[in-house]
C-alpha cells in the first residue's frame, strides 16, 4: 500500500481567481466582494484556521475602538464592513496556501499583467512618437497613464504606475530573497524592463536596493564595497524621501507643478496630524478628510507653508496615512511584523531583512496601500504545508 499526492485542480484555479483578486483590491480599486466571495465558498469547504480567525477579530475589535472610542473624526460604517471583508478574507487565503504557493501564483498573475501592459505600452509609444492612433478609444490609455515626453508610463489594471511598479518589486523580492525557488533570468529581466516602463522614480530607487540586496545575498563583499553600498544606500533613501515629500523630479520630468507641490502639502498635514493625535490617530474607518480638511483651511503654520491650494489633496503618503489614521505606535508595531517576517518566514540575515524592510518602507511611502489585502497578509499566518489530498493505492 502507497500514498500519492494528488493535486485539486479545482482550489488550485480557485487560488489563482483569489491571488487574482487579492491583486486587483491592492491597487486597482476593485470591489472587496470580488475577493470575499470566493474566500467564502473556500472557507467553507476546507475551513479556517484557529489562529488566523482570531487574528481577524482581535484587528476587528481593534479597529472598531480606534473608529469610534478613540476617534477624532465620524464613524464610517461603510468603511468598516470593508475592513471586515478584508480581515476575514485574509484569514482564509492565509489558511489555504502556504507562502510559497501564493507567491507562485502570484508571480504568475504578474508575469501576465505585466507582458499585456508593455504591449500596450509599446502601442502607447508608438502613437506618441508617430502622432497617430491605433487603439480604439475604449482601450486608448487603459493601460497608460500620463507620459514623461513621448514615453508613456506603463500602469497595467493599477490606479497608476506607481502600484504597477510596486507590485513588480515586490515579485522581485521574492524572487532575490527565496532560495528554495529557481531563479528564472527571463521572469527577472521582464520585472526589471516593466518596472523601468513605469517612469516610477519610488520604482528606480527600489530596484536599485534590490541589486543592493542581490549583491549582499550572492557576494563576498570587501570593506570598500561595504562602504560604496552604504553611501548608495543612504543617497536612496535621501532620494526617496524628497521624491514622496515634494516630489522635484517627477514633477519636472511630468511638467506638473500639482504633481510636487500636492504631494508635499498633504505630507505635512498628514505629519501635523499625527503629531496632534500620536497614540491613536484620528481613526482609519472614519470620514477622516473632515479632519484633513481642517488642518488645510484653518492651521497656521500649514498655511504659512503650502505650496498648492488643492483642496482634494488625497493623502498620498501610505506611511503617513497609517500614522495620522492608527497612531504612531501601531504603524512601528506594523512596521516590526514586516522586519519579522522577513528574519522568520523568508528565514534571510538581518542586514537582508533590513534592507526588504527599506524596499516596503519604500512602497507605502509612495503609495497609499498599508491597509490593502495583500498588505495586511503581514498579521496573519500562512499555512505550513501543502496539504493536498491523499490517496492510497495498492
Amino acid at each position: 500500500m502507497a500514498k500519492i499526492r494528488i493535486r485539486d485542480k479545482r482550489f488550485d484555479l480557485i487560488g489563482y481567481l483569489v491571488v487574482l483578486m487579492m491583486i486587483a483590491t491592492s491597487g486597482a480599486n476593485w470591489s472587496i466582494l470580488l475577493l470575499a466571495i470566493p474566500c467564502a465558498y473556500i472557507g467553507v469547504k476546507r475551513g479556517v484556521k484557529g489562529y488566523n480567525i482570531m487574528i481577524a477579530l482581535i484587528l476587528s475589535s481593534a479597529l472598531l475602538v480606534n473608529s469610534t472610542v478613540l476617534a477624532s473624526a465620524s464613524f464610517d460604517k461603510h468603511e468598516y464592513i470593508v475592513f471586515l471583508l478584508r480581515f476575514l478574507s485574509v484569514a482564509v487565503i492565509c489558511s489555504f496556501m502556504t507562502y510559497e504557493m501564493f507567491m507562485e501564483k502570484y508571480l504568475d498573475i504578474i508575469r501576465i499583467i505585466y507582458v499585456i501592459s508593455f504591449i500596450f505600452w509599446v502601442i502607447g509609444l508608438i502613437q506618441n512618437v508617430f502622432s497617430i492612433s491605433i487603439l480604439p478609444s475604449v482601450l486608448d490609455g487603459y493601460f497608460n497613464y500620463e507620459s514623461v515626453g513621448i514615453i508613456p508610463r506603463m500602469r497595467g489594471i493599477f490606479w497608476e504606475a506607481g502600484v504597477c511598479q510596486l507590485h513588480g518589486n515586490i515579485a522581485l523580492l521574492y524572487l532575490i530573497t527565496n532560495d528554495r525557488i529557481k531563479r528564472n533570468k527571463k521572469l527577472t529581466f521582464l520585472y526589471i524592463i516593466g518596472i523601468l516602463c513605469t517612469m516610477s522614480t519610488t520604482g528606480f530607487l527600489i530596484l536599485v536596493l534590490q541589486f543592493v540586496l542581490y549583491f549582499i545575498r550572492n557576494y563576498k563583499l570587501p570593506c570598500i564595497g561595504r562602504r560604496i553600498i552604504l553611501i548608495l544606500m543612504l543617497g536612496v533613501i535621501l532620494i526617496v524621501v524628497e521624491e514622496s515629500t515634494v516630489s522635484i523630479i517627477m514633477g519636472k520630468l511630468l511638467n506638473n507643478k500639482a504633481s510636487g507641490t500636492s504631494r508635499f502639502d498633504d505630507s505635512v498635514i498628514a505629519l501635523m496630524i499625527a503629531k496632534d493625535h500620536f497614540w491613536a490617530g484620528i481613526g482609519l474607518a472614519t470620514y477622516w478628510r473632515d479632519v484633513f480638511l481642517d488642518y488645510f483651511y484653518n492651521n497656521p503654520f500649514y498655511l504659512s507653508v503650502r505650496k498648492y491650494y488643492m483642496p482634494d489633496l488625497a493623502s498620498s503618503n501610505g506611511l503617513f496615512n497609517c500614522l495620522y489614521k492608527t497612531g504612531t505606535p501601531f504603524t512601528l508595531y506594523y512596521i516590526l511584523k514586516i522586519y519579522n517576517f522577513f528574519r522568520k518566514k523568508a528565514g534571510i540575515r538581518t542586514v537582508e531583512a533590513v534592507i526588504a524592510l527599506m524596499i516596503y518602507v519604500f512602497i507605502f511611502i509612495g503609495e497609499p496601500i498599508m491597509s490593502v489585502p495583500l498588505m495586511l497578509m503581514f498579521f496573519y499566518q500562512f499555512k505550513c504545508t501543502d496539504k493536498e489530498i491523499t490517496q492510497s493505492v495498492s
